[in-house]
């Protein structure tokens, strides 16, 4: 289904591209001007592929005329078309610094990346036969981003075109906004959804190999983003948000209110991530633990960081109970 995006402004048209995941299509976006620019592309699938052909075309266009494209993330729903982009238009390629690594020395990268979701998943009580399941999804991935490059690295308080750069990491290491301070919107990729709590990703720092506690991380993002005082906010997936503080603030709400529930929970007895995820999402099938769990850790990481829990590391595995 096409999200209602409301009432865009004259250059900007919103593209919505299908993906294999639960989220559903992933928007993209062409902004009709001199460069004209594309913001995020999509899954690297003939599917989306010809989608965005079609889109183009309504609008008089074609891939080649694509000169420019800005990257909010680096995840594959919208940088895993990014190489075939580039290669049929020539485009020059634009993302915040922190997208690069996901560039680079790929297979080492994916490698590093995939033994340490695993390693954790097991030191946070998920059973093998899920963990192997899980490694069969992320297989499952392959084929769906080619090997992008970036032209420009962007940094935080950069200006490309007549946005401003923002780094506002949590959902992933790499999130970015591409704001217009003086009319007050963004593109603001998977960073703030209407109507669902973005979640905050388990992730590897690439200079240290620990977890990044990414909750943590976002709360602290959400904050520099409400200071913005944007009026409207382009989205990666769902609905124009026209009320982006009331959004950011129901964002923080759903998120306390989980949090208590995670505290009410330990009061019960100690347990671990899994345990946790499964009391959050009892229904959600095994194939998503990646996502349950990186909820329920980020919950865990708030409670520890506010002294209301604590960790126990007992024979390879992390127990969380209420201090």
């Amino acid at each position: 289904m096409t999200p209602d995006y409301g009432e865009m402004p004259g250059n900007v048209v919103p593209i919505a591209l299908p993906t294999p995941f639960i989220v559903g299509p992933v928007n993209v976006f062409l902004i009709k001007q001199d460069p004209v620019t594309l913001v995020d592309t999509g899954v690297g699938s003939e599917e989306s592929h010809a989608a965005l052909v079609r889109a183009l075309r309504q609008q008089g266009l074609q891939i080649s005329d694509i000169e420019v494209i800005l990257v909010t993330h680096g995840h594959v729903d919208h940088i895993g078309q990014l190489s075939r982009l580039l290669d049929e238009s020539g485009a020059h390629a634009c993302a915040h610094g922190s997208v690069v690594p996901h560039t680079h020395d790929a297979i080492d990268n994916e490698a590093r990346s995939r033994e340490f979701l695993l390693q954790t998943f097991r030191e946070f009580g998920v059973p093998e036969e899920i963990v192997q399941l899980v490694h069969k999804v992320r297989d499952s991935f392959k084929g769906m981003s080619g090997t992008p490059q970036i032209h420009k690295s962007l940094k935080e308080g950069d200006k490309i075109l007549d946005l401003g750069v923002f780094h506002v990491p949590g959902h992933s290491s790499s999130d970015t906004l591409f704001v217009n301070t003086v009319h007050r919107f963004a593109f603001t990729g998977d960073h703030v959804l209407k109507g669902v709590n973005p979640t905050p990703l388990i992730r590897r720092d690439h200079s240290t190999g620990g977890r990044v506690r990414s909750m943590l991380e976002y709360e602290l993002s959400l904050a520099r983003t409400r200071a913005l005082d944007l009026e409207v906010m382009y989205p990666g997936h769902g609905q124009v948000i026209n009320s982006p503080k009331e959004v950011i603030d129901r964002i923080l709400l759903r998120q306390e209110r989980r949090t208590r529930k995670v505290h009410e929970r330990l009061k019960t007895g100690p347990a671990t991530p899994h345990e946790v995820s499964v009391d959050l999402f009892p229904e959600l099938p095994p194939e998503h633990t990646f996502l349950a769990l990186s909820t329920a850790i980020g919950h865990l990481d708030l409670l520890e960081h506010s002294g209301a829990a604590c960790a126990r590391f007992v024979d390879g595995v992390y127990s969380y109970s209420v201090t």
